[in-house]
């Protein structure tokens, strides 16, 4: 997955190098400026795909969680040493 990753993030990232490259040679400064925020944003854009598919593991295992002994780790802190705290969950089971 991290090999796949790595090619479309550089397959992506060349072309934007080469403009960045052309940009380099132009002659009028504004435009210059105009195309490399434009080839800026267009990398963000990039970056921020590539992040985004990189965080969504299809390949996730899901797994049943025991929620009463989940539950249990983390009100345990909130109890009182008398056992006088109280706490209530509420939700559907599946």
């Amino acid at each position: 997955c991290g090999q796949l990753f790595s090619a479309i993030s550089h397959d992506l990232r060349t072309p934007i190098t080469r403009l960045r490259l052309r940009v380099e040679f132009l002659e009028d400064e504004q435009q210059q400026r105009k195309f490399s925020r434009d080839l800026d944003e267009l990398e963000l854009l990039v970056k921020g795909a590539l992040q985004c598919v990189k965080d969504t593991d299809i390949h996730e295992n899901i797994e049943p969680v025991h929620l009463n002994a989940l539950l249990e780790c983390l009100v345990e802190p909130w109890l009182t040493a008398d056992g006088d705290g109280r706490v209530t969950q509420q939700g559907e089971t599946q």
